[in-house]
């Protein structure tokens, strides 16, 4: 389920209606959120803050699943993708902020450095990351003119994802001119969301939390643990399809989204587009009139012949360093369980009273949407899986 026990993260792709890509075996769950009434509904992602301790929580109410992904039982990766509906929109703030994906009529070269950002798990004990976290990979494989999944991989095997990071996105830094300065910036790009790990396996059948290789490499040899994503170019026009924002403009960071887009807004559960069946609430409480993902006073300049720039969007990086043995082995048939998390309370069923105190997401299911100075905006029982 979305929220129940799996975590995981996403991207966000509007606000309103609001909208967030992640991986569809992150809400492949046997209950819709649409067969829910409101106070019983389990599905939830958390967002608007890097520490998880200081994060908000919003009802997930609808989820369209890529038709592709799942067809007579065989589950496709190049299609693990998922639009989920939040309960009320969002505004553009200093810590919410749509982020464009990366087009296959964008310049070359293509990248070849990116970065995965999550909460999930960092060691084999069972710790979430406190704070968004980043792990920097080389892409080994991406072919913006296909569906086909992209490869990538971290310099050392002590450096991989973990469960609670799948539906997170892959983000790259490419240089843009803003039409409204003139200036060249350095604009995060979405590649796709975590879909799968090969090449590794689970300690412990019993504790997903952390993979460790299959094979263990010393004296500097490659790494061979392989972070699998989907291919956001190549899924353009489903992105557009259910969001109905066009494929050029889910790609263009200077996009003004009419604000709002849309009232009483839901997504079709089946991945035909937008059709007005409930009502929404009111705008979420991140106030700011620009929706635009990007302000004069946001961009950071930068000369012709400078490599990309990011130093707002640092955050720690994971490092893992764990012994393998032969127990929990993982093989890639059953890759597709590389997601992980628990529940204890379902922190939307609060009482009013209740509301003011922190969400200790150790015990939520939160999920990650690219957001501000950290790109990640966390919601769906956001965390990641």
């Amino acid at each position: 389920m979305i929220g129940n026990p799996h975590v995981c993260g996403g991207t966000l792709i509007s606000y309103d209606p609001p909208l967030i890509l992640t991986a569809a075996h992150c809400v492949d769950a046997p209950i819709h959120p649409t067969q829910f009434t409101r106070d019983k509904n389990p599905y939830f992602a958390l967002y608007n803050d890097i520490h998880r301790d200081k994060q908000k929580a919003m009802a997930i109410v609808d989820w369209a699943i890529h038709p592709l992904y799942n067809v007579s039982g065989t589950l496709n990766v190049r299609y693990d993708a998922a639009i989920i509906q939040l309960e009320s929109p969002l505004r553009k703030s200093a810590r919410i902020k749509r982020v464009p994906f990366w087009s296959p009529s964008m310049s070359l070269p293509l990248p070849s450095k990116a970065e995965l950002v999550g909460f999930g798990y960092t060691d084999l004990e069972g710790h979430l990351a406190d704070t968004l976290q980043l792990l920097p990979l080389d892409i080994t494989k991406f072919d913006p003119n296909s569906t086909d999944y992209i490869e990538s991989r971290s310099d050392t095997e002590n450096r991989v994802a973990c469960h609670g990071d799948s539906g997170g996105p892959l983000v790259v830094y490419h240089p843009v001119r803003n039409p409204a300065t003139n200036r060249t910036v350095n604009v995060p790009f979405v590649l796709g969301d975590l879909t799968r790990i090969f090449g590794a396996r689970d300690v412990k059948s019993d504790q997903l939390t952390c993979p460790v290789a299959l094979s263990t490499h010393v004296n500097g040899a490659q790494n061979t643990v392989i972070e699998v994503f989907t291919n956001a170019a190549g899924l353009l026009d489903w992105i557009a399809s259910i969001s109905g924002i066009s494929k050029e403009d889910l790609s263009n960071p200077f996009y003004s989204p009419p604000h709002p887009p849309c009232k009483n807004c839901r997504i079709n559960a089946v991945g035909k587009g937008k059709t007005s069946t409930s009502k929404t609430n009111s705008t979420s409480d991140d106030n700011d009139d620009d929706d635009s993902f990007y302000n004069a006073d946001d961009d950071d300049e930068v000369d012709d012949d400078t490599e990309t720039i990011h130093d707002s969007h640092q955050h720690p990086v994971w490092r893992i360093g764990v012994v393998a043995d032969e127990n929990g082995l993982l093989d890639t048939e059953e890759a597709q369980h590389f997601w992980i998390g628990s529940m204890v309370k379902n922190f939307l069923l609060k009482t009013d009273a209740q509301e003011s105190t922190a969400v200790s997401l150790d015990q939520a299911l939160y999920y990650s949407t690219l957001l501000t100075e950290t790109l990640i905006l966390p919601l769906l029982f956001i965390a990641l899986a």
